[in-house]
């Protein structure tokens, strides 16, 4: 997260750390709390739409890091966790 404000700022319009905590924080104990859920084999397919969010977002912050030649806060995670994650779970395993 840190960073992550003054690129925003930088890049699409104003932006506080305060303000992406606030936002950001409740979708990401969501996001566990539908894992957990899943996990019990309840809110599959909710968790999977939160998975595929991740791999577009990945790919956001891939393309951005491009267009403005500048690195993109999340574009290492995306590209090492949350693009072969996706991957890994949406394939049929045995």
């Amino acid at each position: 997260m840190p960073g992550f404000a003054a690129w925003v700022t930088r890049n699409f319009g104003p932006e506080t750390t305060e303000a992406f905590a606030a936002n950001h924080i409740p979708l990401f104990l969501l996001v566990l709390v539908c894992a957990w859920r899943a996990g019990a084999a309840q809110w599959v397919v909710l968790t999977m739409a939160f998975q595929w969010q991740f791999f577009v977002n990945a790919f956001f912050h891939l393309a951005t890091w491009v267009m403005f030649a500048e690195y993109s806060p999340g574009a290492v995670t995306g590209a090492v966790v949350a693009i072969p994650a996706t991957l890994f779970f949406y394939m049929d395993h045995p």
